[in-house]
Order: C-alpha cells, then structure tokens, then sequence
C-alpha cells in the first residue's frame, strides 16, 4: 500500500490528521514522507472539515444537517455517527440564532 492509500484509508475511519501521522510514523513512513503527504498547517479534505465549513457557511435545520451526513458519497463510519454530528449542527444552529 502507498502512503496516500494509507492516509485516505484513516481519513475515511475519521482519524483526525495528528493522529494519521503518528500511525503512518509507526507503519515505517519517513518524517519527509509523511510532511509531504500531509504538510503542517494545511487543512486536509476529510468530512469533519467540510461538514464544518458547511455548517459555518450558514445557518442549517437538523433536516439539512442529516441529508448532508447520510449522503452515499461519505463513509459508513461517517454515517454511523450521525448523531454525533447532529449534535454539532444543533450547536452551530444555537450559534447562528444567538448572532440574529
């Protein structure tokens, strides 16, 4: 397996980036390796940060919030914690109604 095989395979577990380059350490991957694959600093395509910058674009219903989750094109493991993430939009949708 690559090192980006192994990095889209973590990112679809939702493993979070420091966490990935800890693993990818572990597995073997040089320090250069593993900079390249992920630079510090860089914000990384995975579902937390678009599910984030989704809800901070504008304000969302929990109906929303939920059709975004389930959609197919995200994991299984996203979707298996769909509440989880609910949980956020609801904190998000309290944030928008206190800025109105």
């Amino acid at each position: 397996m690559s090192i980006l095989n192994d990095i889209k395979t973590l990112q679809d577990l939702g493993v979070a980036n420091s966490a990935i380059k800890g693993a990818l350490k572990k597995k073997g991957y040089s320090k250069e390796d593993i900079e390249i694959a992920i630079p510090t600093g860089e914000k990384r395509k995975c579902f937390v940060n678009d599910y984030y910058d989704y809800l901070a674009k504008a304000p969302r219903t929990l109906k929303e919030a939920e059709i975004y989750i389930m959609d197919e094109s995200n994991s299984d493991n996203v979707r298996a914690y769909v509440k989880m993430h609910l949980n956020v939009a609801e904190l998000a949708a309290a944030i928008w109604a206190a800025k109105a």
